[in-house]
C-alpha cells in the first residue's frame, strides 16, 4: 500500500504532492498515514487530476518480476485500487509540468491505461460527478462542500473502514493466487 497525499500544485508549488514508498508491513502502512498532515492547498479546489496522472504514471513491475517499493505490481499479479478521501473541489484541468492542461478525459485515459480502480469519498461537486464517468471509477458522496469535514470525520471513525475496504477489495475478485490481507 502507499500512501499519498495531494494539495494545490497551483498554489502549494512542489509541495502539493506527498507519498510513501509502498510499503506491505501494517505498522509501516500506519506510520505512513500518520504522517500525512492536512495543510496547504490555498482555497478550494484542490489538484485530484494531477495526483491521479502521477499515480498513473507510477512505474510497474514487469510480469514475474519483484516490484520495487516505488512501483506498481504488475496488472496480472496485482489489482491496483486508488482510494481518495477529499473534503474539497477538484481544478477541472491539471497543472503538473509533466501534464500541463490535462483534462478529465485525458486523466481518465491514463488511468484505465494504468489499470486502476478508483474509489472516491467526496463532497457533492459537479467535478466528481464527471469522474464518475470513468469506467472502473465508484463515486461515495459524503455531504458537501460545507460539511464533508465533519461527515468523512465520523464516518470514518465510526465505522469499521479498513474492514469495510477489506471486503470492497475481495469483491473486485483479485487474479488467482492474489491475496488481499489487511
Amino acid at each position: 500500500m502507499k500512501v499519498c497525499g495531494y494539495r494545490d500544485a497551483r498554489a502549494d508549488g512542489a509541495f502539493w504532492w506527498v507519498e510513501t514508498p509502498f510499503a506491505s508491513d501494517v505498522a509501516q502502512v500506519k506510520v505512513n498515514f500518520a504522517s500525512l498532515e492536512a495543510k496547504g492547498g490555498g482555497d478550494d479546489p484542490e489538484s485530484l487530476l494531477d495526483a491521479l496522472w502521477k499515480l498513473a504514471k507510477t512505474p510497474a513491475a514487469n510480469r514475474g518480476e519483484v516490484a520495487g517499493e516505488s512501483m506498481w505490481r504488475h496488472h496480472r499479479e496485482a489489482n491496483r485500487f486508488v482510494i481518495v478521501f477529499t473534503d474539497a473541489s477538484c481544478h477541472r484541468t491539471t497543472s503538473i509540468p509533466e501534464a500541463p492542461g490535462a483534462g478529465f478525459d485525458d486523466v481518465a485515459r491514463e488511468v484505465m491505461a494504468s489499470r486502476l480502480r478508483l474509489s472516491v469519498y467526496c463532497p457533492e461537486a459537479d467535478c466528481y460527478s464527471e469522474l464518475a464517468q470513468m469506467d472502473r471509477c465508484e463515486i461515495e458522496f459524503v455531504g458537501y462542500l460545507s460539511d464533508t469535514t465533519i461527515k468523512l470525520e465520523k464516518w470514518l471513525s465510526e465505522s469499521d473502514f479498513m474492514g469495510y475496504l477489506a471486503r470492497q477489495l475481495r469483491r473486485q475478485d483479485p487474479p488467482p493466487g492474489i491475496a488481499i490481507d489487511f
